[in-house]
């Protein structure tokens, strides 16, 4: 196991003429075979759907890098309501997912990021237990909730981030991930987010962490 921590100079968000910085990130690495099939899940506390956008954007971005990727929200949408623990395990290695990716992020000085998981059972006890606390009772009609999400950043100029990359073989994190995104707080939280997320597919790229599909058209 290696500790590094990178300074980022700046990661600029083009859209709109955002800057936003991230201003230090520390990464442990145990290496490893890359990780070809990913799984994204974001565990922020919150009933307003932006961990359901997290997900959407971080799945997104590994997809267009080439690496194979689908968000929690879409693969466990049916275990959202009611399912089990065993149930989203079962399902993860009957799909052959051989990481999940963990992401949370807190805006606010008096909010703190959790602890990291210790392995997939106790992610998917909290992801579970926190939609179906945020689904009971409700019955949505919307088959893309994300386009309802309120993305407005409001007074807060800055927010904490963390990724932590779970491999299914090793039970346990591989690689993890944090830092600040700062920006002006005029700007929705959507960029914000996106800084982050392109910061984290950057780290995973740099660090030969995933399988890019697209590596075999260069080869």
């Amino acid at each position: 196991m290696k500790v590094r921590t990178i300074f980022f100079a700046s990661a600029l968000a083009l859209s709109a003429c955002v800057r936003t910085e991230i201003r230090q990130v520390t990464t442990t690495l145990t290496p490893g075979a890359p990780y070809h099939k990913i799984l994204v899940i974001d565990v922020t506390a919150d009933e307003t759907g932006r961990g359901r956008q997290m997900e959407s954007f971080m799945a997104a971005r590994l997809n267009r890098d080439g690496v194979e990727a689908q968000s929690g929200e879409l693969f466990l949408n049916d275990l959202a309501v009611k399912g089990s623990i065993d149930q989203a395990v079962a399902r993860i290695q009957d799909e052959r997912f051989d990481g999940i990716l963990v992401t949370q992020h807190i805006q606010g000085s008096t909010d703190a990021l959790s602890e990291p998981f210790s392995n997939v059972r106790d992610v998917f006890r909290t992801y579970l237990n926190s939609r179906q606390m945020t689904t009971a009772g409700v019955a949505s009609e919307d088959s893309n909730p994300l386009k309802t999400v309120s993305l407005g950043w409001g007074h807060m100029q800055s927010g904490d981030g963390r990724a932590d990359l779970i491999g299914t073989r090793e039970d346990r994190i591989v690689w993890s991930t944090e830092g600040t995104v700062e920006g002006s707080p005029h700007k929705p939280l959507e960029q914000y987010m996106k800084s982050f997320v392109n910061a984290v597919a950057e780290g995973l790229r740099s660090e030969r962490i995933l399988f890019h599909h697209n590596n075999l058209s260069r080869a």
